[in-house]
């Protein structure tokens, strides 16, 4: 279990790095796929799609193109 310490956890990895965040939010703007998409090329799931385009201001999250 990780632990909380000053607002942050330990010994827990982000799901994406900051360049396969950067890329996923780039996916979705173009229009050209959908949120399942991301998932299944990052290998991650629906919730860490969702919460890194909603963290990025998407507005579009849920919706399939």
């Amino acid at each position: 279990m990780a632990v909380r310490s000053n607002g942050k956890l330990k010994d827990k990895k982000p799901k994406l790095t900051a360049r396969r965040r950067a890329e996923l939010i780039r996916m979705r703007a173009s229009g050209e796929y959908s949120t399942a998409d991301p998932m299944e090329i990052f290998s991650v799931g629906r919730a860490t799609v969702c919460r890194v385009l909603g963290r990025a201001g998407d507005v579009r999250v849920g919706e399939v193109v």
